[in-house]
């Protein structure tokens, strides 16, 4: 197989985003129809380039991004949306970016568009401008009422759908433990040919060789491996000595890799030569249990083993269930100064360590035990099978007649081998996303979202189908409007933890793109969308949705927890998804990697090979197949795609999950941008972050100040966004965010839940009143900055000034404004 590097062809570009601006012009034609017929102007189409380089000029287009966060971004965007609607400035959205919870709503608005010939189905526009000042807030529609109806989307039904998904998750589990039982029953197997009977185990007698003459009684092979390191680093001392100094780079040559593959191996035969004793600390503790005095050392062993086992596993379960919540309390607890905070975040990080080893030694007290049943007591006086269970002895007896006409000697050796086999043959048949929890979340999440709003269903459909409209859940990304709705980017993360593309600057992910023309990243090269559909039959809009999404996985891009991700991949922890690759179907010349595209339709690797890949995070962008997971777990405000594009006016709704008001996804999305784009973003947001900080201590009555006296915003901040080469752009940032003046059951709730509205993105069953709330948040943010009643900041305001929407002294909110509300 061949396989070479090189830089991003520029034409990769080029037929991306002409694509994209061709849809964006097609829409923009057809919305003009409708302004001529209202006596408003048309809005120019935007011109092809020859090339789109990041110097290059911007675009005259508005993006919309919005960001991950689970239900409450989902809740809050649909709010958001809802005001932009009312003030009659979604229709000049031309780019809508959106990551994990606010591709829920993304994924909704689009397909309902292009269902209902363009027509926003959740929530109805005022008839004139003074019905947008004046409204504060909007009536449920249908369709409203149907998301509302399953925002508790992973067990609508109740008690039933938790059995049911438990089930699946079961499934699953047992799915991966068969990856995993056959090198334990192999191993198991060898130990036991190996160290057949009780007296063998503490000397070196191997298939009834006696080896004591030539090595040491306790840890031979190790000791003699060890005598045979020091020569060779001895030996390579004097080598780099007699080196004269030009020539003396630690890297010329491949001595330094030898070196640490001895020290791996000297560490593998020391585990290996330490096995006969915890093994044989198992008879001695069963001896000392029947009253027979034996040795105590080996014992102790063993029993400390086993005990760092029962005391790690309840651990790794509570740390497995929660994990979402412990990494948001990891990441709370080091932003902030207490030394209580830093003390549980210390707990919570060897919580995770301690998590992590609990796999590990299950499986290693599973492989002693399988040995310890299988090998022969020969000690006088000892019952050589009583330590046996006399249902496996049973069942290797008759597995022994089965396959060789009698009983043998050690029949449990036997049954090892050919389970073993047998299992390794059987789980060849199992495909890598068939049973993750995947396609549960995937399914779930479309029954919400994905609909049509055109036929709404009889009162006893919906009683058995569980939703309210048709459902949309096998509707392609290719099958998209480009003239009813704005060009949908969905945002995934590549992972490729392995990957020196991805590595150099140690993301361990790279940005990932689903749209209705193109699929793929920097690092795979893109692939036309429909080709791709037909090579991967399963990939359609609620699959994309569903991936931008999979928050909880064994592997995370720049989130990945590296103690727990064999736990969580064994575990079925997995939402993440398996695509095929996208440079196979990407056009000639426009890929970082060169291959066969022959070998994509070859089934080459199976799942034990996709879930070895995820246990060890061996993930590279050349493979027949990608491991792909939550936009978020590279960029979770879905803006660099739009920067990427160069689009002149930004919308960024940040509902993502930050209590200490600390911005980390702008933050890292500046970091990005500047190293990746040279790009840079200047945004004034200091004031969101001091009157929310307030209103959310004084309504946990946290603070001894009287109550702080509501006041009109800031939730929004308008910032510039250097392009380099004089070009400007422009970013409206909304965050979630509280000041005072929101509605009384927003207020309310606010009052009796201190973590609003930054309750932990793990919380994915919302009630109808939590829905609402986050809902009527985001419409009031975004409402009350474009009908001009709350205040703002902006750059190139004075220092610490808050102005309006409809400012006209301050350029940024002048052209904002002009080009939004036109």
């Amino acid at each position: 197989m061949s396989i070479t590097a090189k830089p991003i062809p520029e034409n990769a570009n080029v037929l991306i985003f002409q694509d994209e601006i061709q849809a964006i012009n097609k829409r923009r034609r057809a919305l003009n129809k409708k302004r001529e017929e209202q006596g408003e102007a048309p809005r120019p189409e935007l011109p092809l380039r020859e090339s789109y380089e990041y110097t290059g000029e911007v675009i005259e287009a508005i993006g919309l991004a919005l960001s991950g966060g689970g239900l409450r971004s989902a809740a809050v965007c649909l709010g958001a949306l809802q005001a932009l609607n009312h003030n009659n400035a979604l229709r000049n959205v031309d780019y809508l970016s959106t990551v994990a919870g606010g591709g829920y709503i993304g994924c909704s608005l689009t397909c309902t568009m292009t269902k209902s010939g363009g027509e926003f189905v959740f929530g109805n526009q005022p008839s004139n401008a003074t019905g947008r000042q004046l409204a504060q807030e909007i009536s449920d529609t249908d369709a409203v009422g149907h998301i509302r109806n399953y925002s508790n989307y992973l067990i609508p039904a109740g008690l039933w759908d938790v059995l049911t998904g438990l089930a699946i998750v079961v499934r699953g589990l047992v799915a991966n433990l068969s990856f995993v039982l056959p090198a334990l029953l192999l191993l198991a197997a060898f130990s036991i040919w190996g160290n057949p009977d009780r007296s063998a185990l503490l000397h070196h007698v191997v298939f009834g060789i006696s080896l004591e003459q030539y090595l040491p009684i306790h840890f031979g092979i190790t000791l003699v491996l060890a005598l045979w390191a020091l020569g060779f680093f001895f030996v390579w001392a004097l080598y780099r000595s007699m080196l004269v100094p030009d020539k003396r780079s630690e890297f010329r040559t491949k001595l330094p890799s030898w070196g640490a593959g001895i020290l791996v191996t000297i560490a593998i035969v020391f585990f290996l030569d330490l096995q006969p004793f915890v093994v044989a600390g198992m008879f001695d503790i069963a001896d000392t249990k029947a009253g027979v005095q034996t040795g105590v050392f080996l014992g102790l062993i063993t029993s400390w083993i086993q005990t760092l086992a029962g005391i790690a596993t309840p651990v790794a379960a509570a740390v497995t269930l929660f994990r979402q919540q412990f990494g948001e309390l990891v990441k709370t607890a080091t932003t902030a100064s207490g030394w209580m905070m830093q003390l549980a975040a210390v707990a919570v990080k060897v919580a995770i360590w301690i998590a992590g080893a609990a796999l590990p030694l299950l499986i290693w007290v599973a492989y002693l035990y399988l040995c310890y049943w299988g090998i022969i007591n020969d000690l006088p006086d000892k019952p050589s099978g009583a330590h046996t269970p006399s249902w496996l002895l049973t069942a290797a007896n008759e597995v022994s007649r089965l396959i060789m006409g009698r009983v043998i000697d050690r029949p449990l050796a036997l049954l090892y081998l050919s389970s073993g086999l047998l299992f390794f043959l059987l789980s060849w048949l199992l495909t890598p996303n068939a049973n993750s929890l995947h396609r549960l979340y995937r399914d779930r999440l479309s029954k919400a979202y994905l609909f049509d709003p055109t036929t709404r269903l009889s009162e006893q459909s919906r009683s058995a189908q569980g939703r309210d409209f048709d459902a949309l859940d096998t509707m392609r990304l290719s099958e998209l409007s480009e003239t009813y709705a704005p060009c949908h980017l969905i945002n995934a993360a590549l992972n490729i933890q392995r990957s020196d593309y991805a590595n150099r600057r140690g993301r361990n992910a790279d940005f990932f793109l689903f749209s209705k023309y193109w699929i793929g990243s920097q690092a795979t090269g893109y692939a036309p969308t429909e080709k791709l559909e037909r090579a991967a039959r399963d990939l359609d809009l609620a699959t994309a949705m569903a991936i931008s999404g999979a928050a909880a996985s064994s592997n995370m891009g720049t989130s990945s927890v590296r103690p727990l991700t064999p736990t969580l991949a064994v575990l079925n922890v997995r939402l993440g998804y398996w695509l095929k690759n996208p440079a196979y179907w990407a056009p000639t010349g426009t890929v970082r990697i060169e291959k066969s595209r022959w070998r994509a339709w070859i089934p080459k690797h199976r799942s034990m090979s996709f879930l070895w890949s995820e246990i060890t995070g061996r993930l590279y962008e050349d493979t027949d197949e990608i491991y792909l997971t939550d936009g978020g777990h590279i960029e979770n405000l879905g803006v660099y795609e739009l920067l990427r594009r160069r689009c002149r006016f930004i919308i960024a709704v940040d509902a993502e999950h930050d209590a200490t008001m600390r911005f980390p996804s702008l933050v890292r999305l500046e970091r990005y941008a500047r190293i990746d784009l040279g790009v840079r973003i200047t945004l004034p947001w200091e004031d969101i972050r001091k009157t929310t900080l307030i209103m959310m201590s004084s309504a946990a009555g946290t603070t001894d100040a009287s109550s702080p006296k509501p006041q009109p915003g800031p939730h929004v901040a308008i910032g510039m966004i250097d392009y380099g080469d004089g070009e400007i752009g422009y970013l409206m940032y909304v965050k979630t965010s509280l000041t005072g003046d929101e509605n009384d059951y927003i207020s309310d709730y606010a009052g009796r839940y201190r973590l609003f509205p930054h309750e932990p993105t793990g919380d994915q069953f919302f009630s109808e009143e939590q829905f609402e709330v986050y809902r009527a948040l985001g419409f009031h943010m975004v409402h009350g900055a474009l009908c001009g009643s709350d205040h703002i900041q902006a750059v190139g305001a004075p220092q610490d000034a808050v102005i309006r929407f409809d400012d006209p002294s301050v350029e940024p909110v002048c052209r904002f404004r002009t080009a939004l509300m036109s």
